[in-house]
């Protein structure tokens, strides 16, 4: 019986954490890049992003609600507030008594991400070249997640999530028209997908609800005598584009937390003439999310070992350019996740 908890404990760390880490940390740079813009060029400067971003955000919330027997009372797609910041909303109904719609909050709180994420995936299917060829299906997500037990389950995502950044980053991409847009478009997915606070407020019942499966699933698997494996795999398979695209978005975060680092800075020298003073509340915010965000690249690239470039042909011979040079070693430095 020891044993038994001991790998549903297991499981939860393993699996469900880096997910769970993943997403925080992309709300966090959420926060952090808006309020570097927000401060220096005004709330207008989210809309670069937040015409795409916000609408997929709120139907995904909505879409949830219906799902979960709520009664939606507003719902505003796009519908910017510069007062409170608010960039869309949806308000609903609930009853309490009834288990269904109390377990759907937090399923409704959590949807924009997986709808974040199932759109980065859709324009990736779309816009970048061979992407399909790279991207982990779920027989090779399978064979990535042979073993038995939770680690080396974790190890396999972490596998298939070097392989995902590894297809939606090639520097190859830069030649083509498409993958700007792509990039452009994911990241104006991207800078919206994560929940909100008040999107998870009243989710315990859903979490529960969640923690309930995946005993059930152990259980099921040690009274029909199957092994643990077989539901990991599945789990792997499902966490697979998730954990994937989800690395590719907090990648993706931190050169975006980095560049509006940056650009304030800049812009702060250019309106003052002058070195902008690093006392200045705006300006060392600027610099700590520059130093940062920049750290925790350089820290990335460090992880990734040295290794020979793949010979492609006569192209192999042609010297790159710095700037696609430099963007190769970035996306290196993702694999390393």
């Amino acid at each position: 019986m020891v044993g038994f908890f001991s790998l549903i404990l297991q499981q939860l760390v393993l699996l469900i954490a880096p997910t769970l880490g993943l997403a925080v940390l992309l709300h966090g740079l959420e926060r952090w890049r808006s309020r570097l813009a927000t401060v220096r060029w005004g709330w207008r400067s989210v809309l670069v992003t937040a015409w795409v971003g916000a609408p997929l955000h709120e139907l995904a919330h909505a879409a949830l609600h219906r799902l979960s027997g709520h009664t939606i009372e507003t719902l505003k797609l796009f519908d910017p507030d510069p007062e409170t910041g608010c960039l869309g909303y949806v308000a609903y109904r609930f009853d309490p008594r009834a288990p269904r719609q109390r377990i759907g909050r937090f399923f409704a709180g959590v949807a924009p991400l997986f709808a974040g994420v199932g759109a980065v995936w859709l324009l990736a299917a779309v816009l970048v070249e061979d992407s399909g060829r790279w991207f982990p299906t779920g027989a090779s997500a399978r064979a990535m997640a042979r073993a038995d037990d939770p680690f080396e389950a974790t190890l396999a995502l972490g596998r298939i999530a070097r392989l995902t950044v590894g297809a939606l980053t090639d520097p190859e991409h830069l030649r083509s028209l498409r993958f700007w847009v792509f990039l452009y478009l994911s990241t104006a997915v991207v800078a919206h997908m994560g929940p909100s606070r008040s999107d998870l407020r009243g989710g315990r019942d859903g979490a529960l609800a969640c923690l309930a499966l995946v005993f059930a699933a152990n259980l099921a698997a040690a009274l029909f005598g199957l092994s643990p494996g077989a539901h990991l795999r599945a789990m792997v398979t499902a966490y697979a584009p998730l954990v994937g695209v989800l690395a590719f978005a907090v990648v993706l975060s931190l050169v975006l937390v980095a560049l509006t680092a940056l650009g304030s800075l800049v812009t702060a020298a250019v309106r003052a003439r002058r070195v902008p003073d690093p006392s200045l509340p705006d300006v060392a915010d600027a610099l700590k999310a520059l130093g940062v965000s920049c750290a925790a690249l350089v820290l990335l690239l460090a992880l990734v070992p040295g290794r020979a470039a793949p010979r492609r042909g006569r192209r192999a011979a042609l010297a790159r350019p710095a700037t696609v040079t430099l963007y190769a070693k970035v996306t290196d430095a993702a694999l390393a996740l």
